[in-house]
């Protein structure tokens, strides 16, 4: 017997009713998981910082594939009290899996720094070139940091990423994508980078863009910079036949440039 049409566009469409609901409450029930278990981190449940309690919580988020939940986790085991790089390696490949450009940072930050892993520099690269490629700002940084050999130090001594990606186009490519991001490390090493080719004659790096990424650093909150260019400033006024008091600012290892 052949059924009516109505009976047939109900019997074939009302399993993915289904199923799109039950994705939907999963959703839905994740999210608040991953609601309590932040606000276990800040205090709000408890009065304290109940880690365990964030843990059991996003815990139960990631059942649903939670991208957020997943990082946390990460996070947690990296960095917080729960501190464990396999575990936390764990996490970031589930969140990886998902397509998360973050996930992709994280374990470029394993591998370049040997947590829950052995130290590889060339996938650490390869997983910070997928984040960046995404325009995950860190990633970039880091990536145009691996591609530069700071000036001064010799091959054999740039243990940074040594063998690895010695591409100075490729380095300033991507710190100035990280730059233009508002990214005040990228900001910083773009000042010194232009600064220091200035002094060995370039003439397609001046002064003027150190002095430019400098401030746009500054405006970002760098103290660094802000000695950096006061610094240059002063260097500069000497050149001009003026008096001044140079104040050098801090050494800085420009393969770690904090702000």
């Amino acid at each position: 017997m052949k059924l009516p049409r109505f009976l047939c566009r109900f019997l074939t469409t009302q399993p993915n009713q289904q199923s799109y609901q039950q994705v939907l409450q999963e959703q839905r029930q994740a999210e608040k998981y991953c609601k309590q278990g932040f606000s276990y981190l800040e205090g709000e449940e408890t009065g304290y910082i109940a880690t365990k309690e964030a843990i059991d919580c996003f815990k139960q988020a990631s059942r649903y594939n939670n991208v957020e939940a997943l990082l946390a986790l990460g996070r947690l085991y990296t960095q917080g009290v729960a501190g464990n790089g396999e575990t936390a390696f764990y996490w970031y490949g589930r969140a990886y899996q998902l397509g998360s450009a973050e996930a992709s940072y994280h374990i470029g930050l394993c591998y370049l720094g040997g947590e829950g892993v052995d130290v590889n520099y060339k996938k650490a690269a390869t997983y910070f070139r997928e984040a960046a490629e995404q325009g995950y700002a860190d990633a970039q940084y880091q990536l145009g940091m691996m591609c530069n050999r700071p000036y001064g130090l010799s091959h054999d001594n740039y243990t940074y990423a040594i063998g690895v990606l010695h591409d100075k186009d490729s380095a300033y490519y991507w710190l100035e994508r990280a730059a233009q991001q508002a990214h005040k490390q990228a900001q910083l090493a773009l000042g010194m980078w232009h600064e220091r080719e200035a002094k060995h004659g370039e003439h397609y790096f001046n002064y003027t863009k150190a002095s430019y990424w400098y401030t746009q650093a500054i405006s970002n909150g760098c103290h660094t910079a802000e000695l950096q260019l006061k610094y240059l400033q002063q260097q500069l006024a000497k050149q001009k036949g003026n008096s001044v008091n140079i104040t050098k600012p801090v050494v800085i290892n420009e393969e770690f440039i904090n702000c």
